[in-house]
């Protein structure tokens, strides 16, 4: 009779428990993780892409008491964890909880050691790692994510559902040796791997970039440089860097300011880098020529109270050289021939004040002041690149509308998506028609002439060397002080060039933020060789002919 209850009780009572027990032993359930999309350059060199990883984790259900000492000496001397808190999770965790990680993505040594250990409850499971073939470049732009794999910065964050899969999974029945058998309970779900994100920028060009940065961070000691080089005709960026960079391995590591994508993130009052935009809009309106002459005050001019000084005594200078020599006076004056409506026209068209839509996470628009509060304060402050705030995007932006004959592209930074079967979701098919700011001719006849001269005779003259003609601005601007008005030893120096001058491929800026080294902060001193070598080495790089004459606009 108590055989009897007894098999009642099994049998019946404890069936479903029973029941389940025994196909928790024969099924075995397992996912599979799908593979994160990568990134790769234009020509298709990979970037940032997933490996395969093993990642140890324990099932504590599995783990008798008496073992828990051993295991956890033994994980220790392979790992390097803690052997305190690997003994608390095990015991912790007998609450019939069936997973608990112990140390994610191993070394491949690591693993094989710790399968050789064959111990019960220790077990493995495949995930992914991020690997970076080209060596650690373009980490501002690509970002990194977290040990999950999500996107926490960068393109990393913007296009983590294209780069996230779908995992798969499989349940099988297994024999008592656990041997998979072939039967009906048997269930396959096939994983679906990430999207890749192919970019617009060339992975050598942006390591001949970040190598001009950091041997400009070396000589002159900023707080920080920022280096773009766009494609004129397509407005595709080919190469975005920023030093102090950091690693997207390590992301922790370091100042957390080191992550910060300055080309879109931060704004800067321009200088005289934004010369070129006003007297772009000032030629296209026909208020003036080239040749015309301004008097330029013998360095000082005063208006209502203010005092605009020129870093030298010029007298009277034409209009190609009030860019060429960079004088204040010479573009306040041309600001106040414009009046504030046609100023504010031009900046606006320029795209000043906007977002670029870059498609880069964390852009600014800038800063312009609202036309109802314009005075004549501002009409001479603006042409000085005064009073007005733009990242580096916008900057090059429309310093590249000039060189591409007057029309305003957005930046491209996405080449193409493909999806884990080749098919391409997104293909960029060129610039489109963009916006016209200025007219052809204008555009060439500043470049031939004013921005030309900036390199040869003007204030850029340090960048003219090397085998191909540039064009460009310098720009000096004062910071603003802590303490109100602008800081006369804190400076953003920088140089926009372009070149070849009869046909443009590239634009260049480098925007150095406060150098504090060496016995120089003009731009023309600490930025423009860095640019200029950047120019050089990526037109060698692309194979672009040397121009040696210059095409006149009344030939195009």
């Amino acid at each position: 009779m108590g055989v009897a209850a007894r098999l009642v009780f099994l049998q019946i009572v404890r069936h479903d428990y029973y029941a389940k027990l025994a196909e928790d032993q024969r099924i075995f359930k397992q996912a599979i993780v799908a593979m994160r999309g990568g990134f790769f350059d234009r020509v298709g060199r990979p970037l940032c892409v997933s490996v395969p990883a093993r990642s140890v984790f324990i099932v504590p259900s599995e783990i008798a008491a008496d073992n828990v000492p051993v295991l956890s000496q033994s994980l220790t001397r392979i790992l390097g964890v803690n052997e305190a808190q690997v003994a608390d999770a095990i015991l912790s965790e007998y609450d019939g909880r069936q997973f608990k990680w112990i140390k994610r993505r191993v070394s491949d040594y690591e693993a094989a050691a710790v399968a050789a250990l064959n111990l019960k409850g220790v077990k493995l499971r495949t995930e992914y790692r991020r690997t970076f073939p080209q060596g650690i470049i373009a980490s501002h732009l690509i970002g990194f994510g977290n040990v999950d794999g999500v996107g926490q910065e960068g393109l990393e964050k913007s296009f983590d559902n294209e780069l996230t899969g779908t995992n798969g999974s499989e349940v099988l029945e297994c024999d008592g040796s656990r041997t998979p058998l072939l039967t009906d309970k048997a269930k396959f779900k096939p994983v679906i791997n990430g999207s890749d994100i192919q970019l617009t920028i060339d992975a050598e060009i942006q390591r001949i970039t970040e190598d001009e940065l950091a041997k400009a961070v070396d000589e002159w000691n900023p707080l920080s440089v920022t280096g773009i080089v766009m494609e004129v005709k397509t407005g595709r960026i080919l190469a975005l860097a920023n030093a102090p960079t950091f690693s997207p391995v390590h992301p922790a590591n370091g100042d957390p300011s080191n992550r910060l994508n300055r080309a879109v993130s931060a704004c800067y009052e321009p200088g005289s880098i934004f010369k070129p935009f006003v007297m772009a809009g000032y030629l296209d309106a026909k208020l003036g020529q080239l040749d015309d002459t301004i008097f330029c005050e013998n360095g000082l001019f005063r208006i209502r109270g203010r005092r605009l000084h020129d870093h030298q005594p010029y007298g009277w200078l034409t209009v190609s050289e009030v860019i060429e020599k960079s004088s204040n006076v010479g573009m306040a004056k041309i600001g106040l021939q414009m009046g504030a409506g046609r100023l504010y026209g031009t900046v606006n068209a320029f795209g000043f004040g906007e977002s670029t839509h870059s498609g880069l996470p964390g852009e600014l628009g800038g800063i312009v002041t609202p036309f109802k509060q314009w005075s004549v304060y501002t009409v001479t402050s603006v042409p000085m690149g005064q009073e007005i705030a733009a990242t580096p995007m916008q900057i090059i932006t429309a310093f590249n509308a000039i060189a591409n004959g007057g029309v305003l592209l957005k930046p491209q930074v996405l080449e193409r998506i493909t999806d884990a079967d080749g098919k391409v979701l997104y293909q960029f098919e060129g610039a489109g028609p963009g916006r016209r700011v200025v007219r052809l001719e204008t555009a060439r006849r500043l470049i031939e002439q004013a921005l030309t001269g900036v390199v040869l005779r003007g204030t850029g003259k340090a960048a003219n060397f090397g085998t191909y003609p540039k064009f460009g601005k310098t720009g000096t601007a004062q910071k603003v002080s802590t303490t109100g008005g602008f800081a006369h030893s804190r400076f953003i120096s920088s140089f926009l060039c372009g070149a070849p001058v009869d046909n443009p491929r590239i634009t260049v800026l480098v925007l150095m933020d406060e150098p504090r080294a060496g016995a120089s902060y003009y731009g023309g001193t600490v930025a423009a060789p860095a640019a200029a070598r950047i120019v050089e080495r990526t037109l060698k790089y692309l194979h672009a002919p040397v121009m040696t004459t210059v095409a006149k606009a009344a030939d195009l």
